[in-house]
């Protein structure tokens, strides 16, 4: 949450088209065999302080087939276990887009992204490239700053090929 929060702040800055800006939002979502292996190792820790050294060297046991399962070379690459593994196959992302109303200072969505279908060239492209920018700018926030510390940037070819109104928003993000 709090990282969701930083990046956020820095998104609020950051012109996505006219007037508007991003917000993102990280949904947890319910997988079964994440859910049964977390239980698992809940029930493991609840085990460490206990005499109940049959049942603890059991469940042990078991979690370890799980992880050798899903660590196999064979498997390592498979959904199921990149899921149990790595956090971010555990979560969904979406963008809402925001107008602040000038008047009420109310903010209103205008339009949520939780994915590229539907969207035109131009669309996708200033998604990507306002999310790719406020993560730089994020990571090259000191701790405790409200600016970005940038040695260099360099800007490879793809960047060359975007619009110009895109470019100077993403350009934008670094001020």
């Amino acid at each position: 949450e709090p990282l969701q929060s930083l990046i956020n702040l820095v998104l609020q800055k950051t012109e996505f088209r006219q007037g508007t800006f991003l917000r993102l939002k990280i949904k947890p979502e319910r997988i079964v065999n994440v859910v049964e292996f977390n239980k698992q190792l809940a029930m493991l820790m609840e085990l460490m302080t206990t005499e109940e050294h049959e049942k603890r060297f059991k469940l042990l046991s078991d979690i370890n087939v799980i992880l050798d399962k899903a660590s196999s070379g064979t498997t390592a690459n498979n959904v199921e276990s990149l899921r149990l593994l790595d956090p971010r196959y555990q979560m969904s992302f979406n963008a809402e887009e925001f107008k602040t109303d000038l008047d009420t200072g109310e903010e209103q969505v205008i339009d949520v992204l939780s994915s590229s279908s539907g969207k035109s060239g131009g669309e996708k492209e200033s998604f990507a490239g306002i999310i790719v920018a406020a993560s730089l700018a994020y990571v090259l926030t000191p701790t405790g700053g409200d600016k970005p510390i940038y040695s260099t940037v360099f800007l490879d070819e793809a960047f060359s090929n975007t619009q110009e109104s895109v470019s100077r928003r993403v350009l934008n993000v670094f001020n």
